[in-house]
């Protein structure tokens, strides 16, 4: 597979897995990015229109807080951009920030859970 149509591939997946590429330009476009994601592009890359290039998917990735290279990246190595974006947050966070946000994510999944669990939501 041509890496072109590889990281159209993935960019494909992540598009489809926001709901669009509206929902996804608007979800994913990062506040300190150069500029938004542009939807109409991302359409445009997907139905071959454009060309989705090395130049194209670093600009893509820095765009919408996705690690470097990750459109070129194997498959098994692909992770939940979600939580790709978590890690650069903290990857130059001492541990005790690491430990905090960690205590703080489980007690919001334990609320949550209860919230689900009440019929509330």
């Amino acid at each position: 597979m041509k890496p072109d149509t590889k990281r159209v591939a993935k960019l494909r997946k992540l598009v489809g897995s926001a709901g669009g590429p509206a929902a996804f330009a608007k979800s994913y476009s990062q506040e300190d990015a150069d500029k938004p994601i542009d939807h109409t592009y991302v359409s445009q890359i997907l139905n071959g229109h454009r060309s989705f290039g090395e130049k194209a998917a670093r600009n893509m990735e820095r765009r919408a807080g996705l690690p470097d290279g990750y459109f070129d990246l194997p498959d098994e190595e692909n992770i939940n951009p979600r939580l790709a974006h978590l890690n650069k947050l903290l990857e130059d966070q001492p541990d005790y920030v690491i430990d905090e946000v960690i205590k703080d994510v489980d007690s919001l999944v334990e609320l949550l859970k209860k919230t689900k669990g009440n019929g509330t939501q």
